[in-house]
């Protein structure tokens, strides 16, 4: 198992991830890309809640420092008909590196507070909600 089991997996996810593990082939890797914020620095996250390091939420003025993008970089393969190999890479930098970068602060302000707020609706921030939002709100 690579973690917990995910709330309404079968009924949500079943049928599409089973096809889509079917039809992987042994002669082509097949990757994605997934990203979130967080402000805990370890590579392996806990998926319990009871596990989870708990910080003090970052001021707005600290959010660049405290918070960080991770970027993980999942790759599969079929090895055989019965066996899939799965890796991730992990990525992660604070948010003030990340927006050194030419075009990523307004970038992220588009995906955060653009039309619809788009990202929000898929991307968990959890307590780290209100200091990101009122970073990027503070930073236009």
């Amino acid at each position: 198992d690579i973690h917990e089991p995910v709330p309404n997996y079968e009924k949500d996810l079943g049928g599409l991830v089973e096809s889509f593990f079917d039809r992987l082939d042994q002669n082509r890797a097949v990757w994605r890309l997934n990203w979130e914020l967080w402000d805990d620095p370890r590579l392996s996250q806990p998926w319990r809640n009871e596990e989870a390091q708990i910080f003090d939420l970052p001021p707005p003025n600290l959010v660049p420092e405290r918070v960080l993008l991770r970027v993980e970089r999942q790759t599969m393969r079929r090895l055989t008909d019965e066996t899939i190999a799965f890796s991730i890479r992990v990525h992660q930098r604070p948010l003030a590196d990340v927006i050194k970068q030419p075009g990523a602060l307004l970038q992220l302000r588009s995906a955060f507070l653009g039309e619809g707020g788009s990202i929000l609706a898929s991307k968990k921030l959890g307590s780290l909600r209100v200091p990101v939002l009122e970073w990027l709100a503070g930073t236009g």
